[in-house]
């Protein structure tokens, strides 16, 4: 009788252990999912997929320029990150993260409109971007200006890529 309850509470450990391992792995997944842990999708950014990587129309004539990158999260939704930059002074002057979009929703929602401003964008390769929003962030730094508050968990969005 001794053995059958020793058995019976080694099968009960090992099966509490593997649903344990189970409910783990299902949080994380729903974490990704659901755009919880904000901290934790930012950290994995480089590993999704580029959608589109966008620019304002005339940025260069202007010095001003509106950047959208979006990459495509695990569940289909998207992962996007928005810059509004001053190229010849004052650096990053807007920055927006905002994780779990529907496609739909960027195309008639956000991308139309980011920083409530209507802004025309043409294709723009991601290192592009990424040297445009550095270079002028540290461009401001130098002369006195901070970049916006957001800048610092944006530039997540442009892991795995080199300006």
């Amino acid at each position: 009788m001794a053995i059958d309850a020793r058995r019976r509470q080694k099968a009960a450990e090992k099966r509490k252990k593997r649903e344990k391992s189970v409910k783990v792995a299902k949080a994380k997944a729903r974490a990704m999912n659901e755009g919880v842990g904000m901290e934790a999708v930012l950290a994995r950014a480089g590993e999704f997929p580029i959608v589109e990587c966008v620019i304002s129309k005339g940025w260069e004539e202007r010095g001003l320029a509106h950047i959208l990158l979006a990459r495509k999260l695990p569940n289909e939704r998207l992962l996007v990150g928005g810059w509004y930059v001053d190229t010849l002074c004052l650096g990053i002057k807007d920055a927006a993260v905002l994780p779990g979009i529907e496609p739909a929703d960027y195309e008639s929602r956000i991308k139309p409109e980011i920083f409530h401003d209507k802004v025309e964008f043409e294709p723009c390769e991601p290192e592009l971007a990424l040297k445009i929003t550095s270079g002028a962030a540290d461009f401001a730094d130098k002369i006195g200006f901070r970049p916006n508050k957001r800048w610092g968990e944006s530039r997540h969005l442009f892991a795995g890529l080199e300006p």
